[in-house]
This record gives structure tokens, sequence and C-alpha cells, in this order.
């Protein structure tokens, strides 16, 4: 979302406690030092937040999104609906769509092994807010090997002459290959350790068995695992040796929610998980997707919630 164009507030100034969040209230050197500068951007935090549930049509006016009868709840459709189903790499009625959000780009491709990786070949076209967009149609008779699910691609992006830091957005412009900001599945050669994207599964493509059990009252157990090192053998674990054969433990130990670390797609695994390449993909040495699946279906099965830890702040260079 573009807020250029709606100055943040300038500070408040001091407020009464009443009118600070709890856990600002909570905590008098808060209120005292940083008080107002954390109440200035908790505000702009829920102006922000009421404006996504308004467009689902389910604002409520106090900093939450409140589901209502015949709409979507408003968060989930601006982060699923317009985001996850809507950038990177989708079927549509006449073959793949891609789009991805480039706002400092002055030019991308789509390339991969069915165009064999010619900046030329696909290009994108800017439809506007810094989004670029194109189609591979099913019809295509230039393809040299056919677009369709598992096989490699990436985007190749040319900056802008003179801005930007590092490789091609320096100086001339010129390309690099990065990885699209919503793959959705990755695979890392064995030999050249180059993570590409993959042409995804359907996103409904999972047959589950097991519902998302309530949260239970109270607080949750929580057990916590990164399933790299979540096995006695000397081997990195996989998402289905958890189910098999840690899933019955944590259940008979009475814990109610399983927190998965290290999940989402990270180049280097010494990071333990903490310098993530694709935010949206699976760690694709734990397994495919399909796999991390069935292990959250058969926690559910088992009563357990399942949590993620989703790292924002850590980001890797994707580029190539």
């Amino acid at each position: 979302r573009d807020q250029s164009a709606a100055p943040i507030p300038s500070s408040p100034g001091v407020a009464a406690l009443s009118d600070y969040p709890d856990w600002i209230v909570a905590d008098p050197l808060l209120a005292d030092s940083s008080g107002p500068e954390i109440r200035r951007r908790h505000l702009r935090f829920r102006e922000a937040l009421d404006s996504l549930c308004a467009e689902g049509g389910v604002g409520g006016g106090d900093g939450q999104c409140h589901p209502s009868e015949g709409s979507a709840e408003g968060l989930r459709h601006f982060c699923v609906e317009r985001g996850l189903r809507h950038f990177g790499l989708h079927r549509d009625a006449v073959g793949w769509r891609f789009r991805e959000w480039a706002p400092s780009a002055a030019a991308a491709s789509l390339v991969g092994d069915f165009n064999g990786w010619d900046v030329t070949a696909h290009p994108c076209e800017e439809v506007g807010g810094g989004v670029w967009e194109a189609l591979v149609r099913d019809d295509d008779t230039t393809l040299l090997a056919p677009l369709r699910v598992g096989a490699r691609f990436k985007v190749a992006l040319r900056g802008l002459a003179g801005g930007g830091e590092g490789g091609g957005w320096e100086g001339g412009g010129g390309w690099v290959v990065s990885m699209p900001a919503w793959a959705l599945e990755v695979q890392q050669d064995p030999s050249s350790y180059e993570v590409c994207a993959l042409v995804p599964r359907s996103l409904g493509g999972f047959a589950w068995q097991h519902a998302r059990p309530s949260r239970p009252p109270g607080s949750l157990r929580v057990y916590e695992v990164h399933v790299g090192i979540a096995t006695a053998r000397e081997e990195v674990g996989r998402w289905s040796d958890l189910r098999t054969d840690l899933l019955p433990r944590i259940e008979k130990l009475g814990y109610t929610a399983l927190l998965l670390l290290g999940l989402q797609e990270h180049g280097y695994y010494a990071s333990f998980g903490y310098q993530v390449t694709s935010p949206l993909a699976p760690a694709e040495r734990f397994g495919p997707p399909s796999e991390l699946q069935a292990l959250v279906d058969a926690a559910h099965g088992r009563g357990l919630l399942v949590l993620g830890e989703m790292v924002l702040a850590h980001s890797a260079s994707s580029s190539t």
C-alpha cells in the first residue's frame, strides 16, 4: 500500500495515560520517555488496519477486524485475495499470469527453463503502482519447454540507471535475475546451490482431513521445534519425521500448540531460518509443501494448534 500521499501526523505531544494502549500503560518508563512517539505510530497502525478492514466490508473502527455475515474478513481478504492469490504465478483461463511488485525497476521479465532464461522473450508490462505483469499463454509456440507445475522460473529486473546499490542496480541499469517475492515453492540445485522458484501446485489442491481445533481455554502450552534438528539421526530432519516421530509424544505430554521454527525458505541453513530468501515458501530442505500440509493436518487431528514463526526483518539477498 502506497502511503506516500498521506504524511504521518506530527507527534501529539503529552497525552493522558488513558489515551495510550494498555501495553504502554503497563510500563511507565515507556509512557514517560517514548510514549508519545509510540502512541503516534500505534494510531497510524490502527488507521491503516481499519482502512483494510473497511475495504473488506468489516471495518470495526477500533483497530480490530470484525467478520460480518456475507462478507470476507477484511484483513484476510487484503493479505490473501489481493496478495497471495494475486501476485506471483497463477493459472488463469488462457495460461499462466505473473505479477511482481517492483516500484524501483525500469523493466521486468519472466524467465525460466520454458524460454531459455531469455529476458527478451516474455517481458512484463508495468500496470500501475509499481506492479509488473506478464502472461505466458498455453498456445505460445515460442516456448522451449512447457510452463507447468514444477517448472523452474525467476523474475529478471532492470534497475534505473544510476539508482540503487550493488549489482546491476548501480550505474548502467543492468539486469538482475531474482527470486520472485511471492514464490510459493522453491528448489535448490544440489550442485550449484542456486535456488529457483517452481511453478506452484494449486493452493486448494491438498485434501484436508481435520479442521483446525478451537483454542483451548486459558493459556496455550506451546511446543517449539525446529524440524531440521528434531531427529536423532545425523541428517537434516523433514516435515514427515516430525509428523510420524514427534507428534504422538507432543500430544502425550499435554501440549496444545506446535510452534514451527525455520519455516520459511532460507538459503543458508546455519542461519537457523533467520536469513529468509522466500517468505511465502516452506523451507525446501525439509520436504515439499505437501509434507508440511500433511504435518499440519495430522497436528490438527491430535487437537494441536499450529503456529509458524514468520521472520520479516532478516531478508537475505535473493538475486543471482
